[in-house]
């Protein structure tokens, strides 16, 4: 028989090796686990690249139509102003042919139950309209334009189904 001492060294032998071939599968599996968490972060890694390059395609898709429908509200603005400084004119000539209108009792006219100064009331009357319909009508130029910068705008950023 083998003695007591011989027997604890054999235990303990077993027991070392044991721990041994214990720690080379520990290390190995936490190798194993260590390359798939490194394939794993690759992997979200590049699908968070090719996430981010689709969004700055589509941020600078969505910049070049807004870029279209500003330059496009500009164009419409300065139409709007050319009209509006047309009608100015337009108001200007109205305004100083009624103020050269002859009256008619200067022309020679049949005198009637009007006097000159009721006619000059007319006169100012209809030029003041004539004016508030222009600034009407400009303002209201401006808010249409203003509407369809925005409409554009809207069409312009809005993702197509």
């Amino acid at each position: 028989m083998l003695s007591l001492y011989a027997r604890l060294a054999a235990a303990a032998a077993a027991a070392v090796y044991i721990s041994g071939l214990g720690w080379k599968a520990y290390r190995t599996g936490q190798d194993g686990v260590r390359a798939e968490w490194a394939a794993d972060i690759a992997q979200r890694t590049a699908a968070a690249l090719e996430a981010s390059e689709q969004a700055r395609k589509t941020e600078s898709e969505l910049q070049a139509k807004v870029g279209r429908v500003d330059l496009a509200y500009q164009n419409q603005k300065r139409a709007t102003a050319t009209v509006v400084s047309a009608v100015a004119v337009g108001m200007q000539q109205l305004e100083t042919a009624l103020a050269a209108a002859p009256s008619p009792a200067a022309s020679g006219a049949a005198p009637s139950c009007r006097t000159d100064g009721a006619r000059t009331v007319e006169r100012e009357l209809l030029g003041q309209c004539a004016s508030q319909l222009a600034r009407m009508g400009a303002e209201a130029d401006g808010l249409a334009a203003r509407v369809l910068g925005l409409q554009d705008y809207i069409r312009a950023i809005q993702p197509k189904p």
